[in-house]
């Protein structure tokens, strides 16, 4: 009974032992203040984030998290569609700087998805967080390949921070369509943007049987939100999968850049894959980026030649 007894605290303190996460810098923040209060800050995070995990509960405690009220709610939207776990207990990695702030990636996870009640799948986190410490953001990352290229092709220091800038950017813009965040996608687009939306079906004729069809719609941002708000309230599930990230600055203006990804779009009954044209503009006051048009193209009429992609010089920019 004794044996059991201390094999029973054993299991208990090891249990105990998985869900404190510690989270150290490797390089890339030299201020010691700063650096050792994020350190408290994402260990505190992520050691909640696997007590709530190894509790199975439907909210993480943030209390003792420096946290903008922002990136609080858009957490907890995220926890109730994808809660997660830390797969490393010592985490340590590289500070990486942006325009408006840090970030840091590359941090192991294991995500259950609450909607396809799928296998949980390995992910890889990102966190960042302002020149306080304070976490401002919190989601998963794109594929680290495609981060590294997309870096490593930056100009200079300032463009290179504006790459970033943007890559944290669209991590946050494709996981508001799996939270339903209407109103983060919102305020995301420029009152004026200029949105253009697709959708594949299929027609039977004559001569070739069953032949898919592509429709395109040119939309304002407020017919755009309309129709989203539509689709979030009638469908159980969206998913919205984002590769092959391309991040083309404009050559004359340094305030403009084109991000073109290729998409799968995913809710129950449908599918379709196609490549999402992004033209972002960073404001002269230094505020966050932000999405002034929006195209949609069929993969499959890009890739048989029906159509090209676009490019800076098919948009007028004034």
């Amino acid at each position: 009974m004794r044996r059991l007894f201390f094999m029973l605290l054993a299991v208990l303190a090891i249990a105990t032992t998985h869900a404190q996460v510690t989270f150290e810098f490797s390089d890339g923040l030299y201020d010691a203040s700063l650096k050792a209060k994020a350190e408290r800050n994402i260990s505190t995070f992520l050691t909640n984030v696997n007590k709530a995990a190894q509790a199975g509960a439907t909210t993480v405690d943030l209390s003792g998290v420096m946290m903008t009220d922002q990136a609080r709610e858009s957490f907890n939207d995220l926890w109730d569609f994808f809660p997660f776990k830390c797969m490393d207990d010592a985490n340590v990695q590289s500070c990486i700087h942006s325009v408006t702030g840090y970030s840091v990636r590359e941090i192991p996870v294991l995500v259950t998805d609450n909607d396809t009640k799928e296998a949980p799948s390995p992910r890889e986190l990102t966190i960042c967080f302002n020149k306080s410490g304070e976490i401002n953001s919190v989601n998963f990352a794109l594929e680290q390949h495609n981060i590294s290229t997309i870096l490593q092709s930056g100009r200079s220091v300032n463009d290179v921070e504006k790459r970033q800038e943007i890559l944290n950017f669209v991590e946050r813009y494709r996981s508001y369509y799996d939270e339903k965040d209407i109103a983060s996608i919102e305020a995301i687009f420029t009152d004026d943007a200029i949105i253009i939306t697709g959708k594949v079906g299929m027609v039977k004729t004559k001569e070739m049987g069953m032949v898919r069809t592509v429709e395109y719609e040119k939309q304002t941002k407020l017919q755009y939100i309309d129709k989203l708000k539509g689709i979030f309230r009638s469908k159980k599930y969206v998913k919205v999968k984002f590769t092959g990230i391309e991040v083309i600055p404009h050559p004359n203006r340094d305030d403009i850049y084109l991000v073109r990804l290729l998409q799968n779009w995913r809710t129950p009954g449908y599918e379709d894959n196609g490549y999402v044209t992004l033209l972002w503009q960073f404001p002269d006051d230094g505020g966050d980026p932000r999405i002034m048009l929006r195209t949609w193209q069929n993969e499959g009429v890009v890739k048989t030649g029906e159509a090209k992609l676009f490019n800076l010089r098919d948009f007028k920019i004034y």
